[in-house]
């Protein structure tokens, strides 16, 4: 596997058939052998013509599926929510993103289960400005559920540069939401990943379903690709051989976009969602994304706020770091809990390891995160902690320690 062992067959396959013709097409009285690279070459053609024919009826078929029967979607009183393959945000590819980035919806929703309290994720366009401002805020947007995500511009476009492009004038904003109008969903599942079939589901908020088949099959080359080799599965403790041919090779960064354009298109066509170009995005009003930012981090804080509390009724509680940065930021939630903390903190740092030792180090980074003027009081102890043991330096005084 880590000499490509399964892709040396595309050259050899290939270079003994080629041979064959070579000699046959030389050799007297060989010319019958021709019949061996003309049945492999020749058959291999067939059927990718074959199987791209049936891909395109069926896909027209769909198409034409798709924009019969009543109106499935209102973007004016629905909301769109995208379940199912590729809308997690840890995905590049991720499907809400291609429906804000490729059609007029100024807003889509998917299905997130990252926060309990809120099962919803909001993604919009932003104007790139302010997805550099809000990146710049330091409040601890990854602990709020917020992301601000580039848009590939050569990519997204469909273009064939191999230069890593971006739009300059918007992004990709996403923040936990729940949807305040009456949902229109659809659900993507494919039934087998190796041929990239389908099944489309839009469930109207009227209660109305269709059902349809896409598939986002990447064309085949038309000339033969075969691979083979063997993995081991340690599930079933055995070797599994596999033999296929691989699709047309794509080396431009728009090609990543191919396993997911067609059912992205089948599907935003049978909600009746325009299509736009690149050129046209336009990002939602600022105001949207800027309320929409402060509740996600609101919402963050008083999570933060919940947290610290365990914390401070038991120092040595065994959790996930709690990381307070957004709780820092708004210290009017705090309350009288600040004298309490920093005793915490030093308490925990002289255990020296531990939960008791972690929490200390969590909350020290929400002191090192407060206000200035609220900080000052505590400035002392805080670096007092930072002489005897480094795990509690701020980040500044390691900057300088590393200049010296």
């Amino acid at each position: 596997m880590m000499l490509a062992a399964p892709f040396w067959s595309i050259l050899l396959v290939n270079g003994a058939f080629i041979g064959i013709a070579i000699e046959a097409a030389k050799i007297p009285g060989m010319r019958r052998w021709l019949i061996l690279p003309v049945l492999w070459f020749g058959s291999y053609a067939a059927w990718v013509g074959v199987s791209e024919y049936m891909d395109m009826r069926a896909l027209k078929r769909a198409e034409a599926g798709s924009s019969i029967g009543p109106a499935l979607f209102d973007p004016r009183t629905q909301a769109l929510v995208l379940r199912g393959d590729k809308v997690d945000r840890s995905d590049p590819d991720n499907r809400a993103d291609w429906f804000v980035a490729h059609t007029s919806l100024p807003s889509v929703f998917q299905r997130d289960a990252t926060f309990p309290d809120v099962r919803y994720s909001a993604v919009r366009l932003a104007s790139m400005d302010q997805c550099k401002g809000l990146s710049k805020a330091g409040e601890g947007a990854n602990d709020a559920g917020v992301q601000h995500v580039r848009i590939w511009a050569a990519r997204q476009s469909g273009g064939k540069t191999r230069q890593r492009e971006f739009d300059k004038r918007v992004c990709v904003w996403s923040g936990p939401e729940i949807p305040t109008m009456p949902t229109a969903e659809v659900t993507f599942e494919r039934s087998d990943d190796e041929q990239r079939d389908v099944t489309i589901t839009i469930s109207a908020a009227n209660g109305l379903r269709k059902v349809l088949r896409a598939s986002d099959k990447v064309p085949r080359s038309w000339i033969p690709l075969p691979i083979l080799g063997c993995g081991l599965n340690s599930g079933n403790n055995s070797w599994d051989c596999k033999f296929g041919f691989m699709p047309a090779l794509d080396w431009s960064l728009s090609g990543r976009d191919k396993d997911l354009e067609a059912s992205n298109r089948l599907a935003a066509r049978a909600l009746g969602l325009q299509l736009i170009a690149p050129a046209d995005r336009r990002p939602v009003d600022r105001a949207v994304i800027e309320a929409a930012d402060r509740l996600s981090r609101d919402r963050a804080a008083r999570l933060e706020l919940v947290a610290l509390d365990q914390i401070l009724a038991e120092p040595g509680v065994s959790a996930p770091w709690p990381r307070l940065g957004n709780l820092a930021q708004r210290p009017g939630l705090l309350g009288d809990r600040l004298e309490p903390a920093m005793a915490l903190v030093e308490k925990g740092q002289r255990t020296g390891s531990g939960a008791a030792y972690d929490n200390a180090r969590a909350v020290f980074g929400m002191f090192q995160n407060l206000p200035k003027p609220i900080q000052a009081p505590y400035q002392a102890r805080l670096k007092a902690l930072g002489v005897v043991d480094e795990n509690f330096t701020s980040w500044e005084e390691r900057q300088r320690r590393l200049q010296r």
